[in-house]
């Protein structure tokens, strides 16, 4: 698991997810994300727990449209509307750090060259 950042978001349960960002350098809309379960050591990240998205899809829902449910048959893999739109608004920060990043980086490259 190589990601680029890991983000952290807690359920209304107190279930802490961690979530590790791929970020694509080429297209930012193909970036992903990819919840894990920190209650179980399966791996660093914890449980993988099935739930992979696109950043571009999590970032287009509107607020007030509730929260996110990572897995239909385990009810505690849900989290709640606001730790989600709280997690929204870091992922989007995290996005943008990432793009002028990239972009500071492709400059760099053409005034060396």
């Amino acid at each position: 698991m190589n990601y680029e950042a890991v983000l952290e978001v807690k359920n209304e349960q107190d279930i802490k997810f961690n979530v590790g960002l791929s970020f694509d350098r080429k297209d930012p809309s193909k970036s992903t994300v990819k919840f894990y379960d920190s209650r179980y050591d399966f791996t660093e990240l914890g449980q993988d727990t099935g739930a992979s998205y696109y950043v571009e899809t999590l970032l287009e829902r509107v607020y007030g449209e509730g929260g996110l449910q990572l897995w239909a048959d385990i009810p505690e893999w849900y989290i709640d509307e606001t730790p989600y739109q709280k997690f929204l608004v870091a992922l989007q920060e995290e996005i943008e750090e990432w793009i002028f990043a990239a972009n500071e980086d492709a400059a760099e490259a053409r005034l060396e060259s």
